[in-house]
């Protein structure tokens, strides 16, 4: 591999060139399309050259290239250029853009941003280091907060390690998921701006797969499992009882006390606090008439003769929780509500 690379090495002068630089790597357009960004990335990064000998063009005899130079100077684009675009653009050539950017045409069309991030050549191209490939992005379905995983690729181009976002704000936020990237994997990627930030993550968000937690684990399914449970539970037939926390029957609701209800919650590693459960619970259960009671009474039969109130009271409708769909799919309740 030579450090010179001789572009239109097919044509009049790069065949005459051979003779003075017989030991340059010649390329022709059935090796490489100049006119796609991506190939001229792909070259860069095959071929490596210090130095280049553009000779690659259109031509045409001298009448021709008098009267049209800008036709032959670009062929897809050159009738939209006139001779003050082009000034401007020999002017920009002096700037780090170089002419051209991934936002002008031609350029815009022909520039794979995806591909191109990753490359040794690319957008990114004067950073401080290479952006690293993030891939294979995975939400977590946990109740109200989903968490996220990627995959990112180490600095050696083979290794790969898994980063654990704990929410959305935090994969989305450039400094968090570079810190997470900095603990999990051992390196710290360069900082990118604008564009070429807004890529990376266009990238990896089109990778994205959605994972269900593993059958009975998820906080819906904890949740309804443990309140099926406690509607099934002991009959609250004295006052006694039902304030120790049994379930009172009565016109077709269920009520129970809420701090009992938690308690239970609780030992299933339940780690919601009571007035976020109260806000899961109206939310999930809404179609069954669910309440929040400040008391409730036992009922009594003898007439003039009543029980204390029972403070802080669940109240919802039975055969609506029934019609609830149970959250996981192989494990299904057969008792039923009496």
């Amino acid at each position: 591999m030579s450090e010179i690379l001789v572009t239109g090495g097919t044509g009049l002068v790069g065949k005459y060139l051979r003779q003075i630089l017989p030991n340059a790597d010649y390329v022709s357009s059935a090796d490489y399309n100049l006119l796609d960004m991506f190939e001229v990335k792909k070259m860069f990064s095959d071929l490596k050259p210090k130095k280049v000998v553009h000779l690659a063009a259109k031509v045409g005899g001298v009448h021709h290239n008098i009267e049209e130079p800008v036709k032959y100077f670009e062929e897809i684009h050159g009738n939209a250029w006139n001779d003050q675009k082009l000034k401007g653009k020999v002017r920009s050539w002096t700037k780090s853009e170089k002419g051209y950017t991934c936002t002008q045409d031609p350029l815009v069309n022909f520039c794979k941003k995806g591909i191109c991030v990753k490359k040794k050549f690319g957008i990114l191209a004067g950073s401080k280091g290479s952006y690293p490939v993030l891939t294979n992005l995975r939400k977590i379905e946990i109740f109200e907060e989903p968490e996220y995983e990627f995959d990112v690729i180490k600095p050696d181009g083979i290794g790969k390690v898994t980063i654990h976002c704990r929410s959305v704000e935090h994969l989305n936020d450039q400094r968090k998921r570079r810190n997470a990237i900095s603990k999990d994997a051992g390196f710290l990627p360069p900082l990118i701006k604008g564009d070429a930030e807004q890529t990376v993550m266009d990238e990896l968000y089109k990778t994205q797969t959605t994972v269900s937690p593993p059958i009975g684990t998820s906080p819906k399914e904890k949740l309804h499992d443990v309140l099926h449970a406690k509607i099934n539970g002991p009959r609250a037939t004295t006052d006694a009882a039902f304030k120790s926390g049994s379930v009172l029957m009565e016109d077709g609701y269920a009520f129970f006390k809420f701090d009992k209800f938690y308690d239970r919650l609780k030992a299933k590693d339940w780690k919601y606090k009571e007035e976020k459960t109260g806000r899961i619970m109206v939310t999930t259960y809404r179609e069954c008439e669910i309440q929040f009671l400040d008391q409730k009474r036992f009922p009594v039969k003898d007439k003039g003769k009543y029980n204390s109130s029972t403070k802080n009271i669940v109240q919802i409708n039975i055969k609506s929780f029934e019609e609830i769909p149970i959250y996981h799919d192989k494990i299904k309740h057969q008792t039923e509500i009496m």
